[in-house]
């Protein structure tokens, strides 16, 4: 199926799974997510701005990720995927792994991470 969510701001979701689909997601804001899965899919995630996610699994899926800036992440899993992170700016990253992916990642700036696995930089 072809979703487009164009708003979902302040509200609590319970996402079991997202797996054979294509989503368009235009704004997640002011909303708490806890998203299980993200399997065989294709994301096109415009803004990722002030919102607390809690991902499980983040697997063989092609996201292109616009802006993930006042943002509280928790990421289990980033493996098998191409990434495209134009901005990630002052923002709480907790990132479990981040192995066979191909990453382009335009800034890292004021950002609190603790990452698994990148190299030359300031981690805690």
């Amino acid at each position: 199926a072809a979703f487009t969510l164009v708003t979902l701001s302040p509200a609590a979701f319970t996402l079991a799974t997202f797996s054979p689909v294509a989503f368009t997601l235009g704004t997640l804001s002011p909303a708490a997510f806890t998203l299980a899965t993200f399997s065989p899919v294709a994301f096109t995630l415009a803004t990722l701005s002030p919102v607390a996610f809690t991902l499980g699994t983040l697997s063989p899926a092609a996201f292109t990720l616009g802006t993930l800036s006042p943002a509280a992440f928790i990421l289990g899993t980033l493996s098998p995927a191409g990434f495209t992170l134009d901005t990630l700016s002052p923002a709480a990253f907790i990132l479990g792994t981040l192995s066979p992916a191909a990453f382009t990642l335009g800034t890292l700036s004021p950002a609190a991470f603790t990452l698994g696995t990148l190299s030359p930089a300031a981690f805690v």
